[in-house]
């Protein structure tokens, strides 16, 4: 039946100039597809930095997001097919995704302005701070992302309206759009951010869509206008169409309930199974920008084949309705062997590459995430494009396109909400992968009822498999050295498993079986990763800590003269087992009334208050972890600087077990660009796994021994303290002034918002260094660094030191020789550690003993 109007005013297109055409277009979509991703994860990495790093901010940007796509869909579904020129409305929508876009950058003025305010007036409530954020958000994005939602079916009325049936090349065009996203994810989860920086990486999605919309409508103009693209249900039958056996497919309509939900369940289902399997894979991955970045490339590429797939079937002479059936079941059978085929995988969720350097690392995450999710992901990415297949002849394509795609995309919404705020905290990882695939099966046996009676064996057969033989709930949620650990006690919610593990008498918390904050084995450790930068501080009245653990070193802050504790913890599970199992050794943070301890993002919630600190304490982050690289940027640390009071302190740990010099420096550049005056101080002796905090002011205020001194009697409770003991035990661990020492900085990136180098260097060396191919900030070039800092600017001519006498000034002196015995101890040379150590104790009035040996402070780390 023929497609094209053709007129007295335009001469009909050539049928080569019209496959051209029509091939432009889909290499268009594909093109559309990829910026639409590349808009996607920026809009969620940057509203993160905005509204928060909580899983209900992350919910509500996606709802915004898909919320918009529903929209569009919806509007579209009605307009598309009275569009005469459907190819021209396609290139302005592009062209006005473009220019929409651009609010982005609006928005983040607005918000800079109004977030302190807005935080002061609703910030006790954070429902509804929350959702002051998202309808700030959604100004920016639904607007683009509603007219994103409007072109997949005008790209459906063009070409299915003038080639074909929708069940073909509707499926073509979803499979191809789909591919394009997952090359978008891809670009902008490797390459793009850290090749020309966030902004520019946006601007770039918006030019796109702008060539897109320009080339999209100079088609169109060529073209010739369309009339009604198909004929709608009840109107007589074309000549081509009456000599067609009648079936099933000519009776559907748009709103037959079959239709409706499926549409909408083959939404849901299957972005719960993104989030279940991206939570599943974080139980053994580097969980880094890239690591997400394979779940979400390998989890749309499944889509795209999926899409394909579908197509295929499509072409088959069979009845839709038990097609899609069999698909539905399919779907589930696939949901229901991915966790089986992960432990399988991963051998019972070890973590996966250890040892391996970054290239061969990222072929094995590759390699795992297909062997897994991308069979079942195609399967499930089959159900919704085969739908366009059975509902081909309920209406014109582009309204079919469009309705359906609103219902799926309304659907996914609701899938991703209930996922990650009802299912997983309510019944876990493995029981909500059992549901997803029971409502595979639930809803492939109402089809049946349908369609084929006889057919409906088959996905109640799977049911039945699935909740006596083949039950995933069975499975463990943490992994265990049944040898050397007892699990204790576990929690699982939105954020991920939390878990209470005792080893050789002590008691850990774990984040993900490989991510451990803390350990009552190292008491004293975390506690002076507050005492030691705030011994000197004359006044530490108010304190703010960014990010808990174990809570014993926000614990600590309370031994201190301090009136009120601010802690900010962003997954309310630790706060959980912080409370019920180390409540005892953080002194008591989760009954004290002068502590408030918060389960919010730290970043966010310090930007926000009006209040100032006398001293702001950042805990250990482990800077190839996604998302942790914020709370290095040099807009964070501009944003703290505004919350100091006049004498405050703003104190940044860093694992040096877990930086390479690439990361040290990089940290130590962008602090030094907002802070003018830094001192740096050891956390420990240790020679394996050190830690040291970079102390930022605003301005210099020599060290004061009489501070010192009242805090180590306020610790203590001893008024009759000898003054030499706390001045002797707290000088050792400074290593220098190193906003005195800026030549021995080299020549470096930053790390900002826009361009965070952190971010994607620090994966590549962690993986480089647990191969042996690069080496952590630790060892002799850690003596290098001490030994630079100290020639550079000596203790007699360190202005934070001038209220020093010599004598005392030589315990800075000291410090430098235990630390350098302590590493060379380590390294084997025996007699010339033993030179420094003795060096140590020429220098000190009283003895003293530091540890030497541990697994560091808050033992952040992954333990592999």
């Amino acid at each position: 039946m023929s497609r094209t109007l053709s007129t007295t005013e335009q001469s009909p297109v050539t049928e080569r100039e019209s496959r051209a055409t029509d091939l432009s277009v889909l290499c268009l979509l594909f093109v559309s597809g990829f910026a639409s991703l590349v808009y996607q994860v920026l809009w969620m990495r940057e509203l993160a930095l905005l509204l928060g790093s909580s899983a209900h901010a992350t919910a509500g940007t996606l709802s915004v997001f898909f919320g918009g796509l529903a929209i569009g869909g919806a509007i579209w579904s009605r307009r598309a097919p009275r569009v005469r020129r459907p190819l021209v409305e396609y290139g302005l929508l592009e062209i006005g995704i473009g220019l929409t876009g651009t609010l982005y950058f609006g928005m983040m003025a607005v918000y800079a302005v109004a977030y302190s305010p807005l935080h002061d007036a609703v910030g006790d409530r954070p429902a509804l701070l929350l959702a002051a954020k998202l309808a700030l958000a959604a100004g920016a994005l639904l607007p683009p992302a509603i007219l994103m939602g409007g072109t997949l079916p005008l790209a459906a009325q063009y070409l299915v309206g003038t080639r074909g049936s929708l069940g073909r090349t509707g499926t073509l065009l979803y499979g191809l759009n789909t591919l394009g996203a997952a090359a978008g994810a891809l670009a902008a989860g490797f390459w793009l951010p850290p090749w020309i920086g966030f902004k520019s990486t946006y601007l770039l999605a918006a030019g796109a869509s702008l060539v897109i919309g320009i080339l999209a409508w100079r088609l169109g103009r060529k073209a010739d206008p369309q009339a009604s693209a198909l004929p709608t249900p009840g109107s007589p039958p074309s000549p081509k169409d009456s000599g067609r056996r009648r079936d099933r497919r000519a009776e559907v309509t748009l709103t037959a309930p079959r239709l409706v939900v499926t549409a909408v369940a083959s939404g849901a289902f299957a972005l719960a199974l993104e989030v279940l399997w991206t939570r599943m894979f974080q139980q053994v991955l580097q969980n880094s920008v890239y690591t997400f970045s394979i779940i979400l490339v390998t989890f749309l590429a499944a889509l795209a084949v999926g899409a394909l797939v579908a197509r295929r079937i499509a072409r088959a002479r069979v009845d839709p309705w038990v097609a899609l059936t069999l698909v539905v079941t399919t779907a589930g059978i696939g949901a229901l062997a991915t966790p089986f085929l992960f432990f399988q995988i991963t051998d019972g969720m070890r973590y996966l590459g250890s040892g391996e350097q970054w290239s061969v690392y990222v072929v094995s995450v590759f390699s795992a995430a297909a062997l897994v999710l991308f069979v079942p992901g195609v399967a499930v990415g089959t159900v919704f494009p085969y739908l366009l297949r059975v509902a081909e002849r309920s209406g014109q394509p582009g309204r079919v396109v469009g309705r359906l795609s609103a219902l799926n995309t309304a659907g996914a919404i609701v899938g991703s909400l209930v996922t990650g705020f009802v299912l997983l905290g309510a019944i876990g990882l493995w029981a909500s992968l059992l549901v997803a695939a029971g409502a595979y099966f639930v809803l492939a046996a109402w089809l049946a009822l349908a369609a084929s009676r006889r057919v409906v064996l088959v996905p109640v057969a799977g049911l039945v498999v699935a909740l006596t033989v083949a039950n995933p709930s069975t499975l463990p949620g943490v992994r265990l050295n049944h040898e050397t650990e007892t699990l204790l006690a576990s929690w699982e919610g939105r954020d991920g498993f939390v878990a209470v593990i005792e080893r050789n008498g002590s008691r850990r918390i774990k984040i993900n079986n490989f991510y451990a904050l803390g350990s009552s084995a190292a008491i004293e450790h975390e506690q002076n990763q507050t005492l030691i930068p705030l011994m000197p501080h004359p006044s530490p009245e108010s304190i703010f800590y960014l990010g808990m653990g174990t809570g014993i070193t926000a614990g600590a802050g309370l031994r201190l003269p301090s009136k009120h504790v601010t802690v900010t913890e962003l997954v309310p599970e630790v706060i959980t087992a912080a409370a019920e199992y180390f409540d005892d050794l953080a002194s008591g943070l989760f009954s004290n009334p002068r502590a408030r301890v918060l389960a919010r993002d730290g970043r966010n919630e310090l930007r926000g208050r009006a209040e100032q600190y006398d001293a702001i304490i950042a805990d250990l982050f482990i800077p190839w972890r996604a998302g942790v690289g914020n709370l290095y940027s040099r807009d964070h640390y501009q944003a703290a600087l505004t919350r100091l009071g006049p004498a405050g302190v703003y104190v940044q740990w860093i694992p040096l077990y877990q930086v390479t010099n690439v990361e040290f420096w990089t940290i130590v550049r962008t602090f030094l660009e907002v802070f003018p005056h830094v001192q740096v101080w050891r956390g420990d002796f240790y020679a394996n796994k050190p830690i040291m905090a970079l102390v930022g002011t605003v301005e210099l205020e020599p060290l004061d021994p009489e501070a010192i001194f009242r805090n180590g009697r306020h610790l203590r409770g001893d008024s009759g303290l000898d003054p030499r003991i706390p001045l002797a035990l707290t000088l050792p661990f400074y290593a220098g002034n190193l906003s005195e020492s800026r030549e021995i900085v080299p020549v470096g990136p930053v790390h900002t918002d826009d361009d965070p180098v952190i971010d994607y260097t620090a994966p590549i060396s962690h993986r480089n260094a647990r191969a042996g191919r690069a080496a952590w900030f630790t060892g002799i070039e850690l003596i290098e660094l001490m030994d630079r800092l100290l020639a550079t600017t000596p203790p007699d001519q360190d202005p934070y030191l001038a209220r020093l006498d010599a004598a005392t000034r030589s315990f800075v002196a000291a410090g430098l020789s235990y630390h350098k015995g302590a590493i060379l101890h380590g390294l084997g040379r025996r007699d010339e550690a033993q030179r420094y150590l003795d060096d140590f104790v020429a220098r000190l009035p009283i003895r003293v003993e530091f540890e030497t040996t541990g697994r560091g402070s808050a033992v952040v780390e992954e333990t592999e």
